[in-house]
């Protein structure tokens, strides 16, 4: 016959009942606690997380329509506009129209300045000055040399799947790259808060390149609020049938950061400049369309 001791005594079957019932009831507090974290789990992962945000989405095609009064052409382009409040972590996502591909224009030049870094550490005096021109002045003939350089579409495609960039792909003609704008925020957010890719110099010279960025190419996300007291962008313009207008970048208001990235297309060409002017207005527009929303709420 076994026995039960309890420290070093004897329990009579009264104590075995009452120790036995003990035993139960915490089993079934463990249960009950591996039960919660189970369902608390489960719930967590049947809730769709929703980047889009609804009422920022509602808000958006609210503020287009009005300002396609003015701007005609506006509901009918495409916008694939992702913005990220880095004090709250939240991403607020809008798109209208056709967004599978999404032409980066000149954007591009920013991340073949971080596959460079990647590849070349240490900049010559002669890098730098191609560097600065490329992402200040958007000069043309450096990004191409600088495209060449880091391997063409295999270098960008490679940067692509480190940063998982899942919706990216190079293009041999580098202008017309697609990058998502969710893609774009996932790059901003390893130059301007952290990362494992990015070592810390070199995050500090891309942002002071892009702090630099000529004063006429200083539109687009610089509408999300015009008191910020930061700006870092790229802006990109090309003209394919019709003019592909995006802006990408950071900005600080009022002691926040808001990584932005805003891409679009199908701007009617207006006659060259007369339509690029246009496009360039509609894109701050909708810039500061958004920043009304998300700096109110």
């Amino acid at each position: 016959m076994w026995m039960i001791t309890f420290h070093g005594r004897r329990l009579n079957h009264k104590g075995k009942v009452w120790l036995s019932g003990l035993i139960i009831i915490i089993c079934l507090i463990i249960a009950l606690i591996f039960g919660i974290r189970h369902l608390m789990s489960s719930k967590s992962q049947a809730l769709p997380d929703n980047p889009n945000n609804p009422k920022f989405s509602a808000s958006m095609d609210k503020k287009v329509r009005s300002l396609s009064q003015k701007y005609p052409a506006l509901k009918n382009e495409n916008y694939d506009m992702t913005i990220y409040d880095v004090s709250k972590k939240k991403t607020y996502h809008w798109e209208q129209g056709k967004t599978e591909q999404m032409y980066t224009a000149s954007t591009i030049k920013v991340p073949i300045l971080v596959e460079y870094l990647h590849q070349k550490p240490k900049l010559s005096a002669n890098d730098k000055k191609m560097v600065a021109r490329m992402i200040r002045e958007s000069n043309n003939n450096d990004a191409t040399t600088l495209f060449k350089k880091i391997g063409g579409t295999d270098g960008l495609n490679q940067m692509f799947k480190r940063f998982g960039m899942k919706d990216s792909q190079a293009s041999s003609h580098w202008w017309l790259s697609t990058i998502s704008s969710k893609d774009y925020v996932t790059l901003l957010k390893n130059i301007f808060i952290d990362s494992k890719l990015i070592n810390q110099t070199d995050r500090n010279y891309i942002i002071s390149e892009m702090v630099q960025v000529n004063i006429k190419q200083q539109w687009g996300i610089n509408g999300f609020d015009e008191n910020a007291n930061f700006l870092a962008n790229k802006n990109g313009w090309t003209l394919s049938g019709t003019w592909i207008i995006d802006s990408i970048g950071a900005i600080e208001v009022k002691g926040r950061m808001y990584l932005i990235s805003i891409m679009s297309n199908q701007h009617p060409d207006g006659q060259g400049q007369t339509g690029l002017s246009t496009a360039k207005k509609e894109l701050t527009k909708v810039a500061e369309a958004s920043g009304n929303y998300i700096l109110s709420n």
